[in-house]
């Protein structure tokens, strides 16, 4: 018989505790293999929820604090999906109560073709619902435009500067001018003799132009009743008004003025219609941009003569106003920007919209001594330049009065003038063939004084001066 011994008997219960361990070990690997996939699924389901929740989020494209329109939207509609189709869903849901508490949503306007999208104002809630729907790309947050500067020569005060009546003309071609702005565009140098000859006889007649701007006085005796309302008043849409591109700031007036004022104009055979998407504060939007830009397109269509638009405007850079330009350009119509100006010195035009915009003619203000005006935008986004600095122009005071006004504004239609001429004698060019003749044919180059310029812009900036009587009359459009 065998008699276990001390060290056996020991060994037993070691076995048990052995067993007992191993089996606790192999259990507590499953239950920490069960709370491993638990933990980690919860963990994927976050990263999910959050990755759609980025999504969402990065649908809206936010403007900066300083300049949003806060509450306004513009609701970019997938290509693919018709824009009345997703807001009549919208507005379906709205009404049967199909959305969360807090819902508000009010739509602005007709759907935009230019941008494929459209305007509305939500509430956080709304937004938020807005950004679940896939046939929605994204949403631009509004933010604010505003006119260039454009403000009265130092020294003078307004009142004295918009009482005069305009100085007589001589012929349709050759002016006398009491403007430098236009003496100086068909000068080799500073010579000023008070005449202003239009090349090859031209006077941009036959060619529509469109003044993005705070409105037209229509009834100055500068315009001779060529301006007029293009049917559309981006103003009047959004703030339910019924001003009809009329001007209450004199900015767009000066503009047109100088475009094809009777004799303060460039080319002073043009039609000018008045596209107000600046309020009587001078300020718009990106919406009144985009609804500026969905009106142009319109008025071409029906018209179907060259035209270009003239933007002497200014604000933070938008890809939505972008879209909209872009537009105008595919279907021939030339655009032209200004860079912008800054409090003392110049800035990076590059950084300012929508004179950036590729493909746009940008144009920066230069000085009756041929310097740029020192508070005026510089850098590779500008084209050339042109006169900008005290330029005198029609005013909205009486039908025969005028005003001194400064700024890169001022600079953009004496281009916009010179742009018109070309397309009288080019009527089909395309906008990129434009600018080329335009930068190669119709400027001056090294006339400018940059010395008192910054120096980081001295190598970087185009040193073209706009010279309208470089056209050649045997131009090969």
């Amino acid at each position: 018989m065998n008699i276990p011994s001390e060290a056996t008997d020991r060994q037993k219960p070691l076995k048990r505790q052995l067993s007992s361990s191993l089996k606790y070990l192999f259990l507590s690997q499953i239950m920490s293999a069960k709370q491993a996939l638990l933990i980690t699924s919860i963990f994927l389901l976050s990263l999910c929820l959050e990755g759609v929740a980025a999504q969402r989020s990065s649908k809206i494209i936010r403007a900066k604090r300083n300049v949003v329109l806060k509450g306004f939207y513009f609701v970019s509609v997938v290509e693919s999906e018709d824009i009345s189709s997703v807001i009549k869903e919208l507005t379906d849901k709205e009404r049967n109560g199909s959305f969360p508490p807090g819902f508000k949503m009010e739509i602005h306007g007709n759907a935009s073709e230019v941008a494929h999208g459209f305007f509305a104002r939500f509430s956080e809630v709304a937004l938020n619902e807005i950004t679940k729907n896939d046939k929605v790309e994204s949403i631009f947050e509004d933010h604010i435009m505003k006119g260039g500067s454009a403000l009265p020569s130092p020294g003078e005060e307004a009142t004295n500067v918009t009482t005069s009546a305009a100085a007589n003309s001589s012929t349709p071609f050759t002016r006398i001018v009491t403007t430098w702005g236009l003496d100086r565009l068909d000068q080799d140098s500073i010579r000023y003799d008070h005449h202003y000859t239009t090349p090859c006889g031209l006077t941009g007649k036959g060619v529509d132009v469109y003044v993005l701007d705070s409105g037209i006085f229509y009834e100055h005796k500068e315009f001779q009743g060529r301006a007029s309302s293009p049917g559309c008043d981006p103003i009047d849409q959004i703030f339910n008004t019924s001003k009809n591109g009329a001007d209450f700031t004199g900015h767009g007036t000066h503009v047109a003025g100088t475009v094809g004022g009777k004799k303060f104009g460039v080319a002073p055979g043009v039609n000018l219609f008045s596209v107000r998407v600046l309020d009587t504060q001078n300020s718009g939007s990106a919406n009144s941009l985009v609804l500026g830009a969905e009106c142009v397109v319109k008025s071409v269509e029906r018209r179907k003569r060259p035209s270009i638009v003239n933007l002497s405007i200014y604000g933070d850079k938008n890809l939505l106003v972008k879209r909209a330009l872009d537009t105008l350009m595919r279907k021939g119509i030339t655009v032209i920007g200004i860079a912008g100006n800054s409090k003392t010195k110049p800035k990076n035009s590059c950084k300012v919209g929508p004179g950036s915009i590729q493909g746009i003619i940008t144009a920066s203000a230069s000085t009756k001594s041929d310097e740029p005006l020192m508070y005026s935008n510089a850098g590779t986004c500008v084209d050339l330049y042109a006169p900008g600095a005290e330029i005198l122009s029609a005013s909205t005071n009486c039908k025969n009065c005028r005003s001194t006004r400064q700024g890169s504004s001022m600079a953009a239609p004496h281009v916009t003038g010179a742009v018109a001429l070309l397309l009288e004698k080019c009527p089909t060019m395309k906008p990129w063939r434009v600018k080329y003749i335009l930068r190669s044919q119709m400027t001056k180059e090294n006339k400018l004084n940059f010395s008192r310029m910054p120096r980081i812009y001295q190598s970087m900036t185009p040193n073209l001066l706009l010279h309208t009587s470089s056209l050649q009359c045997d131009l090969e459009c």
